[in-house]
């Protein structure tokens, strides 16, 4: 049924942008609402006639949209009753997972709001992004809440069952916060944690520690190259993978050196 759908979608000459299960996304290479919304009602009515035990049905309108991989995408939909009504609608993208520093989040989140701005030119849009990066290293420079930096992760067992501490920063930490008396976290909990210098080499993954030891020991400070390299780096980098005007390398110069 989606082929089909597909297939029809083509032959009256528009695109498929994304497929997937029972939905699917045309690009309607127009900016008129009603005339976006005419040829949803038209598309509908075709495929409706084709099928007498499924109803396709028009879900929504999406104004700009950023398609990264299957599942993964950003898109600021229409009202379709009200064009000046739009809001952001986000699926599986790093910004929207725990397991990423809200730091990244918000950075990423940023470059997102850039990117569905239906006034910016693409030479506006990166250099918008670009200074977003710049803004936030002259943030992170001047010091920023240390929430800003926590990345949470739930336990799948109890913290003595973790056979390797060393992979499992947040296993590792709460079986520290567990040996003091005060914290009894276990299967189920979430644990937040801070990737800090504390003066050895150890893999970023072993020098993971939880606030309260953070703020009690002043020989440990937060490792902001790691936040800049491996977590806002990253999720911006994917973010702007589909934009040819900048790349991992322009982004990492925003971002400059720790």
């Amino acid at each position: 049924i989606l082929m089909h759908t597909k297939d029809l979608v083509e032959k009256l000459g528009y695109s498929v942008v994304y497929g997937d299960t029972d939905s699917i996304m045309i690009n309607t290479n127009s900016t008129d609402l009603k005339q976006a919304k005419k040829l949803g009602f038209e598309i509908k009515r075709q495929v409706n006639q084709c099928h007498r035990l499924l109803e396709l049905e028009l879900d929504g309108v999406f104004k700009r949209m950023l398609l990264l991989k299957k599942k993964k995408y950003a898109a600021l939909t229409v009202n379709p009753d009200n064009e000046l009504d739009t809001k952001k609608e986000l699926k599986g993208l790093d910004i929207v997972r725990r397991d990423w520093s809200q730091l990244a989040k918000e950075a990423g989140s940023a470059v997102v709001d850039l990117i569905l701005d239906p006034k910016l030119s693409r030479d506006e849009l990166v250099a918008e992004i670009h200074e977003s990066l710049q803004k936030l290293r002259a943030r992170l420079d001047k010091g920023m809440d240390t929430t800003l930096f926590e990345i949470s992760k739930q336990l799948t067992r109890n913290p003595k069952d973790y056979h390797d501490l060393k992979s499992q920063p947040h296993a590792a930490v709460a079986m520290r916060l567990n040996e003091t008396g005060k914290f009894s976290l276990r299967h189920g909990d979430i644990v937040e944690y801070i990737i800090c210098e504390d003066g050895t080499t150890n893999s970023a993954m072993q020098r993971a520690y939880h606030r309260t030891e953070l703020e009690s020991n002043p020989e440990l400070k937060i490792d902001l190259h790691y936040y800049l390299a491996q977590q806002v780096h990253p999720v911006v980098s994917r973010l702007c993978a589909p934009i040819e005007e900048t790349d991992a390398v322009r982004i990492a110069e925003a971002l400059g050196k720790p």
